[in-house]
C-alpha cells in the first residue's frame, strides 16, 4: 500500500508540475539530488551531508510541511514520512518560482561568488529545472500532506545556507553541460518512443521530462517561445507517429490542425493545455490507425479503408482498387487481422459514427452518409443493435458525461 501511494504522488506531481519527487533514507546516499551536483561543480570539495546536518532535515518533526531554498535559488518541499523512522522524508524539488532571466543568472553569479565563466553551464543547467508558481506548489504540497498525514500539517521554512565559490573546474563545467544535453536527448527519445507505440501514460511522463529541458528563452516574447516549442514538439510528434506505422495522410491533416491552433494560442497556460492535447491525439491515432507489423497487402487495405469509409467498400470492390485478387486478400486479410475484411469495415463504421456523434453537430442522417451508410434508418437500426442505444440517445449521454468532467 505505501509502495502505491508513493507512486501515486510521484506521478501526480511529475505529470501535473513536472516536478521530481525523492524518496529519501538516512544516510542519504544520493544528497548530490538537491542539485544535481551543481554545488559540487562549482566547487570541488562541497559536502553534501553538512548541508544536511546544518539544516537539520534529519530531525524534521511529523506532519510538517518543510518549504526549503538555497542560495542558488533551488526550492524544494520536504515532507517527514508517517510511521517511519526520523530522517526518513519526500522531497519534491529542485524547481524554481521564477523564470531564470539573464538578470536572474547575474544575481546567482554575484550571491554565490561564481565566475562569469561558468555563466554557460549555469544557464544550461536552470533551462533544466521546472519553473512552478508558488500559490500553486503551496496548494500542491497541502493536498499531499492531506493524503499523508490524513490532517493539515504545520508548515515551516527553512534556508540551505549552501553559498559557493568559484573553482578552477572549467572541463568540469563543460562535461556538466554535456551531461545536461544527453540527458536532455535521452528523454526526447523516450518520449518519441512512447509515442510511436500509442503509450499515452507513458508520455505524459516523458512529456513533462521534456518540457522542463527546453533551452532558454530565445526571443523577449515568452508566448512566442512557448508557441515555437509546440511547433518543434508538432514536428516531433507527427514523425514519432508515422514511425508508428501511421499513413501520412492522416498525419497531414491532424500535424496541420495542430499548427493553426498553435498560432491561435492566446497565453502560456493555453500552450500546455494544447501539448497534453497533441500527446493524447497522436496517441489515439498510434492506437487506432497504426498498420506495423501487417503485410503491405493489409497494409493498403486498412489506409483505404479508412480513407474511403463513406463509399462502397464491397470485398470486390476493394480487391478491384488495389489491384488483388479478391479470394487472396479476403484470405489475408482474416489471417493477419483475426476478423472478416468485411466486419471490420461494419465495425470501424459504428466505431467512427460513435466519434462523430460524440465530436459534431452533424446530425444522424449526416453521420450515417460520413461512414457508408446511406440509409439513415438502417444505419439507426444497425447502431442500436451494437449499442443497445439509438444514436440520438448516445449523443445526449455523451453530451452529459463531458459536462459532468
Amino acid at each position: 500500500m505505501r509502495d502505491s501511494l508513493l507512486s501515486f504522488i510521484r506521478d501526480i506531481i511529475a505529470a501535473a508540475l513536472g516536478v521530481e519527487m525523492h524518496h529519501l533514507v538516512p544516510p542519504y546516499p544520493d544528497e548530490s539530488l538537491l542539485d544535481y551536483r551543481l554545488s559540487l561543480i562549482l566547487k570541488s570539495d562541497f559536502d553534501y551531508h553538512d548541508l544536511f546536518n546544518a539544516a537539520a532535515l534529519s530531525e524534521m518533526e511529523a506532519d510538517t510541511i518543510c518549504f526549503v531554498h538555497n542560495t542558488l535559488k533551488l526550492h524544494y518541499v520536504l515532507f517527514p514520512m508517517p510511521d517511519a523512522p526520523c530522517g526518513e522524508f519526500l522531497m519534491f524539488g529542485p524547481f524554481l518560482y521564477e523564470t531564470p532571466s539573464g538578470d536572474f543568472l547575474d544575481r546567482i553569479l554575484a550571491k554565490n561568488h561564481i565566475d562569469k565563466s561558468d555563466a554557460a553551464a549555469l544557464q544550461i543547467f536552470y533551462s533544466t529545472v521546472p519553473v512552478v508558481p508558488e500559490p500553486t506548489m503551496t496548494a500542491a504540497a497541502h493536498a499531499v500532506s492531506r493524503v499523508l498525514y490524513d490532517h493539515p500539517a504545520r508548515i515551516t521554512y527553512r534556508n540551505l545556507d549552501s553559498v559557493v565559490s568559484v573553482t578552477e573546474q572549467p572541463d568540469e563545467s563543460l562535461r556538466f553541460s554535456m551531461e545536461l544535453l544527453e540527458q536532455r536527448y535521452r528523454n526526447e527519445n523516450a518520449l518519441l518512443n512512447a509515442i510511436s507505440h500509442g503509450d499515452y501514460d507513458a508520455a505524459v511522463r516523458h512529456l513533462r521530462h521534456f518540457a522542463s529541458f527546453t533551452l532558454m528563452p530565445r526571443t523577449d516574447d515568452v508566448l512566442r517561445d512557448h508557441k515555437n516549442m509546440l511547433i518543434v514538439l508538432n514536428t516531433l510528434m507527427r514523425k514519432a507517429t508515422e514511425q508508428g506505422g501511421v499513413h501520412p495522410v492522416y498525419l497531414d491533416r491532424l500535424s496541420g490542425a495542430f499548427a493553426v491552433k498553435i498560432e491561435q494560442t492566446a497565453d502560456p497556460v493555453s500552450a500546455k493545455c494544447l501539448a497534453l492535447d497533441m500527446l493524447r491525439r497522436y496517441c489515439h491515432l498510434v492506437q487506432n490507425n497504426s498498420h506495423r507489423g501487417y503485410s503491405l497487402a493489409v497494409q493498403r487495405t486498412l489506409n483505404y479503408i479508412n480513407l474511403h469509409l463513406s463509399d462502397d467498400l464491397s470485398l470486390a470492390d476493394i480487391a478491384d482498387a488495389l489491384g488483388f485478387n479478391a479470394a487472396y486478400l479476403s484470405a489475408q486479410f482474416s489471417r493477419e487481422y483475426g476478423e472478416t475484411l468485411t466486419n471490420y469495415v461494419h465495425t470501424l463504421r459504428l466505431q467512427t459514427a460513435c466519434r462523430l456523434l460524440d465530436e459534431t453537430d452533424l446530425s444522424v442522417s449526416e453521420v450515417a452518409a460520413r461512414v457508408g451508410i446511406v440509409d439513415a434508418a438502417y444505419f439507426s437500426r444497425l447502431f442500436r443493435k451494437k449499442y443497445g442505444i439509438s444514436p440520438h440517445h448516445y449523443r445526449t449521454r455523451a453530451s452529459e458525461m463531458r459536462q459532468q468532467k
